[in-house]
């Protein structure tokens, strides 16, 4: 339910060099320092609840050319934190099954394709689609990215909706209270380029 990539990520990355007019050499890759997701669940009832994680990681290799990203990123959903434990350990062990291994213990962004060749990007936010898996299931998904430069490094922020069922994931109750069936994903993510080895 709640496996962010957000970020996320991989276009995440590829945004921030192209909004911030950088042009990278061909095959430049960066990886992911620090991150953070949030995913907003709104209540059947009314309200929302959310749940976070800092545990976001990967790598990116980017040719500024073409709309088609390489890399994998994901987010360890056995890090997830819910705000309350008893809903935290509901979510990852009755919904999300995380015991069942690591099909189950991860969610990846990847297959990130582009609206524009990163060369050619616009400012502003810009549009993106992927692959994303989550409970051992992949679904495309669409979102944006927006970006900011700070003392050498960019902060991306991605954002997604995703479909509870269409990960074949219960929908999530708590104290009788429903989750409903469209949450929302952002990423926040910090990147920086991996020293070329010796």
């Amino acid at each position: 339910m709640s496996g962010l990539n957000v970020g996320t990520w991989r276009g995440a990355l590829a945004l921030a060099l192209a909004l911030a007019g950088v042009a990278p050499a061909d095959g430049q890759t960066f990886e992911v320092t620090s991150g953070r997701v949030v995913v907003v669940c709104p209540l059947t009832v009314g309200g929302r609840f959310e749940v976070t994680t800092t545990a976001v990681a990967g790598q990116i290799t980017l040719d500024p050319r073409v709309r088609e990203i390489e890399g994998v990123l994901g987010v360890d959903l056995r890090t997830l934190d819910a705000g309350i434990g008893l809903r935290t350990s509901h979510l990852k062990e009755t919904y999300l099954e995380v015991q069942r291994g690591p099909l189950y213990e991860r969610a990846t962004l990847s297959g990130i394709v582009l609206d524009t060749p990163v060369a050619g990007m616009p400012n502003g936010p810009v549009g993106f689609q992927g692959q994303f898996t989550l409970h051992g299931q992949t679904r495309a998904v669409a979102g944006n990215v927006d970006l900011s430069r700070k003392d050498g490094r960019y902060d991306v922020r991605v954002r997604f909706p995703l479909r509870i069922d269409a990960f074949q994931i219960a929908r999530p109750a708590y104290l009788g209270v429903g989750v409903s069936n469209d949450i929302h994903v952002t990423v926040r993510a910090t990147l920086v380029t991996v020293a070329p080895s010796r």
